[in-house]
């Protein structure tokens, strides 16, 4: 029920997101990810220098959320899982014949576990490398490495 409202709550969002940038008129790239083997996004929205400069908080995230992502690469690598960074405000996954945007919060990071022929777990906020492997053992099943 939790995971139904989560993706309903999801698609509202994207929803509004799309009428707002309709009513904006701002035409963005959204990169699209064809899932062929167990993947994790590692997301945020694309900052500038001057909006980290006027936002510590943003700064401060951004650099943990790059540090952790580093540090974990190895880890998931050995694991057979790919981990790819998408910098934009909203991204599609596709999966054979299904495709799926998804929107980014505002100043927002986050990840998204695919895998083929799973649904797709979006989880928000900054991970440590720790917490990111904890997911995906979780989602994809533990590593026999």
């Amino acid at each position: 029920m939790v995971r139904l409202a989560s993706r309903f709550a999801l698609v509202i969002f994207v929803l509004g997101l799309l009428a707002g940038s309709a009513v904006g008129g701002f035409a963005q790239k959204t990169p699209t990810i064809d899932v062929t083997g167990p993947i994790i996004l590692a997301f945020f929205v694309p900052v500038t220098e001057a909006q980290l400069r006027q936002s510590p908080e943003t700064s401060e995230s951004l650099a943990d959320f790059q540090h952790y992502v580093a540090q974990v690469r190895p880890a998931l690598s050995t694991r057979g899982i790919e981990l790819r960074e998408v910098r934009a405000e909203r991204f599609t996954i596709r999966q054979g014949a299904m495709t799926t945007l998804y929107a980014v919060k505002k100043n927002g990071v986050g990840y998204c576990l695919a895998s083929p022929g799973k649904e797709p777990l979006v989880q928000f906020g900054v991970l440590t490398d720790a917490d990111l492997l904890k997911l995906a053992d979780k989602y994809f099943g533990k590593s026999k490495n």
